[in-house]
């Protein structure tokens, strides 16, 4: 990701995160980043298959439900037979489809 990414941010719930100080504050990461990591971890898939993600998501529903600009819950689409699903919260689930 570079430096000047635009893209929508997912701030991640410090509660999921093995830490040692669940009051530390918590970096907003790139979604983009998120989702890929989180479906490499969910899945055999390398990144080179999941890479770019826009293949596969519109960023601009992406952004909007992020945003709480869509009243949408949540976002759902395929990578290479998996359902991804992005909730308005920033959480994501990966399942086979």
């Amino acid at each position: 990701m570079s430096a000047d990414y635009r893209g929508p941010y997912i701030i991640r719930d410090p509660e999921s995160e093995a830490t040692d100080d669940a009051e530390a504050w918590v970096a907003p990461e790139p979604a983009e980043e998120v989702i890929v990591a989180d479906v490499l971890a969910a899945t055999d898939l390398d990144r080179e298959a999941v890479e770019p993600l826009s293949d596969y998501v519109d960023f601009d529903a992406l952004d909007a439900l992020l945003s709480g600009e869509s009243d949408a819950e949540s976002l759902a689409f395929e990578v290479d037979g998996h359902e991804v699903t992005v909730t308005a919260d920033g959480g994501v689930t990966v399942e086979s489809a």
